[in-house]
């Protein structure tokens, strides 16, 4: 997808005041479907592509807090992102495919999902549907 926005911040006064936290997995549980195991690679080359795509999005203006988590500690790790979600008023809130995707995270997927609703409302949700999407999510997010 083509993006329209213009990668100079200072000609985009909006996106630089746009907060947004993003949630995902640091790999891919071992439930998860074929499409999300083969999406990002090993974790180690995974982590490397969101830091390139969460990267771009600041050289859009974008300001991110990103937290990759592993699948095995999302449940202890709720709590930590609903304080992350206390922390500042968010102007958005991304939950990664690995999570949305993933069946055996749904529990969690719906815990990160209503604790963005009930903490931030007025935040923006974004869902990414590939590890490399990150910009067009967060430019969809605010058209």
């Amino acid at each position: 997808m083509e993006s329209s926005r213009q990668t100079d911040a200072s000609s985009d006064p909006v996106s630089m005041t746009k907060d947004i936290l993003i949630i995902g997995v640091s790999h891919p549980s071992a439930n998860a479907p074929v499409e999300i195991k083969e999406s990002g690679g090993n974790p180690v080359e995974l982590r490397q592509k969101v830091g390139s795509m969460i990267e771009s999005a600041r050289q859009a203006g974008y300001k991110l807090e990103a937290r990759q988590i592993a699948p095995e500690d999302l449940g202890a790790k709720v709590e930590e992102i609903k304080q992350l979600l206390h922390r500042q008023p968010w102007d958005g809130y991304i939950v990664g495919f690995g999570l949305r995707g993933d069946p055996s995270l749904t529990v969690h997927f719906e815990a990160l999902v209503n604790a963005g609703r009930e903490i931030c409302p007025k935040a923006k949700m974004g869902f990414n549907t590939h590890p490399l999407d990150l910009l067009e999510t967060v430019e969809r997010m605010f058209q």
